[in-house]
C-alpha cells in the first residue's frame, strides 16, 4: 500500500510538472475601476468569484444530478464574463456525494479553453492529525480537479477545540505548496488574531499567505466590525467575502422552505427590505444585485454562488451597481435594525 500510495504521489506529481493545469489564458479587464482592498486583482481579474457550495448539496439546495448540464452551463457563462476565480472544497458535497463540487468543476474544465483558477478548501476533519495527511488531501483534490490548485486552503482553524491541530494543517499546506499540489495558500474563516497567528507560522516555513475567506453580507458585518479587513489589509492578505446573499435571504426572491426557510423567518427584517427595494428601483437593478454591490464596496473578492445562468448574470450584472456614501449607510442603518445571521460555527477569532 505505501509502494502504491508512493507511486500515485509520483504520478500526479508528475503530470502537474508537464504543465497538466495548464490552459490558454484569459485576459480579462476588471469589471469595475473601483481599486480593491487587499491587492485582490492578483488573485483575479475580477471582484467577482463563483462559489460551489451548491454543488453537490442535497440539505440546503436539493442537489441532484440531473442538475449538472445546468451547472456546466452556469460555469460557462461565468468565464464568458470574465470570472477567473471559482472556490471550493473537498468537503462540498453532501453523503456519498462528498467532493461532488471539485469533481464537476474538474470535468467542466475540461471543456473550458480559457484559464481558470481554482481555490479549494481542505476541512479539518479530527483524524487530519499529519502534515501528510493534508498533503493527501490536495493531491487527491489535484486529480479530482485536473489541475494545479491555485489557493488551497484551511477550511476552519481547530484551535478551539484542538488547538495543536491548527499548527499541523497549516504546516501540511506549506508542505503541499512545496510539494508544487498549489501555487498559494490561504485560510477561512478566522478572525484577525487567528489570521496573524497563522501567517506567523507559515513565514516560519519560508512563505506567506495569500486569502482569507470569512462570511460577508449586509446581515453579517463581522469582517467589518472586528478589524479584519484593516488587519488583512495591513498583512497584504486579500479577503474574500463568501454567501453576500446570505443564502439568499438577500436575494428578493420567492418565499423559501425547509431548513432556509426557517432561516428566512428568522431574519424578517421588513425595513432593510424597504430600502434594498428603494436603492433597487433608483439603480434600475434587482435587489439581489443591491445586496452583492454592498459587498463589493467593501473592497473584498465577493464570493457568489451559482447554479443557473439567470443567477451568474445576475451577479456579474451587479459589478455595474454603484452605490454611494449615504446608500451604503442607509442599507447598513436598516440592516441593523433586525437580527444578524447565525454566525457560522466555524468562525474563530
Amino acid at each position: 500500500m505505501a509502494f502504491a500510495s508512493a507511486a500515485r504521489f509520483a504520478t500526479t506529481h508528475k503530470k502537474l510538472r508537464e504543465g497538466w493545469h495548464h490552459r490558454q489564458v484569459c485576459m480579462c479587464s476588471r469589471s469595475r475601476g473601483q481599486k480593491l482592498i487587499h491587492d485582490a486583482a492578483s488573485l483575479t481579474d475580477s471582484s467577482l468569484a463563483i462559489g460551489t457550495w451548491a454543488w453537490g448539496n442535497r440539505l440546503l439546495y436539493n442537489y441532484s444530478p440531473e442538475q449538472d448540464k445546468e451547472l456546466q452551463k452556469a460555469f460557462e457563462r461565468a468565464v464568458q464574463n470574465g470570472i477567473t476565480l471559482f472556490d471550493t472544497a473537498d468537503s462540498y458535497g453532501t453523503g456519498k456525494l462528498n467532493a461532488r463540487a471539485e469533481l464537476l468543476l474538474g470535468k467542466f474544465m475540461r471543456y473550458c479553453p480559457r484559464q481558470v483558477r481554482i481555490a479549494t478548501k481542505f476541512a479539518s476533519y479530527p483524524w487530519r492529525l499529519t502534515a501528510r495527511s493534508i498533503v493527501n488531501a490536495a493531491e487527491q483534490s489535484c486529480e479530482r480537479l485536473g489541475t494545479k490548485i491555485y489557493i488551497a486552503q484551511m477550511h476552519w482553524s481547530p484551535s478551539r477545540y484542538l488547538p495543536l491541530q491548527e499548527r499541523v494543517l497549516l504546516q501540511g499546506l506549506c508542505e503541499a505548496q512545496k510539494a508544487g499540489y498549489c501555487e498559494h495558500i490561504g485560510v477561512s474563516n478566522m478572525g484577525p488574531t487567528g489570521l496573524q497567528r497563522a501567517q506567523k507560522l507559515v513565514e516560519e516555513r519560508g512563505t506567506r499567505l495569500k486569502s482569507v475567506q470569512v462570511q460577508m453580507s449586509l446581515l453579517c458585518r463581522e469582517a467589518l466590525e472586528n478589524g479584519l479587513l484593516e488587519t488583512a489589509d495591513a498583512m497584504g492578505v486579500s479577503v474574500i467575502g463568501y454567501s453576500p446573499l446570505c443564502l439568499g435571504r438577500l436575494g428578493g426572491g420567492a418565499k423559501r422552505s425547509g431548513v432556509r426557510g426557517a432561516l428566512f423567518d428568522r431574519l424578517k427584517n421588513d425595513e432593510l427590505d424597504r430600502e434594498l427595494k428603494r436603492v433597487a428601483m433608483k439603480k434600475g437593478a434587482s435587489v439581489g444585485q443591491v445586496a452583492v454591490s454592498w459587498c463589493v464596496k467593501k473592497g473584498v473578492i465577493v464570493l457568489a454562488g451559482c447554479r443557473n445562468e439567470r443567477q451568474v448574470l445576475q451577479n456579474v450584472g451587479a459589478l455595474r451597481v454603484e452605490l454611494s456614501e449615504e446608500e451604503s449607510a442607509r442599507l447598513e442603518d436598516a440592516a441593523s435594525k433586525g437580527r444578524q445571521m447565525v454566525r457560522n460555527a466555524f468562525q474563530t477569532a
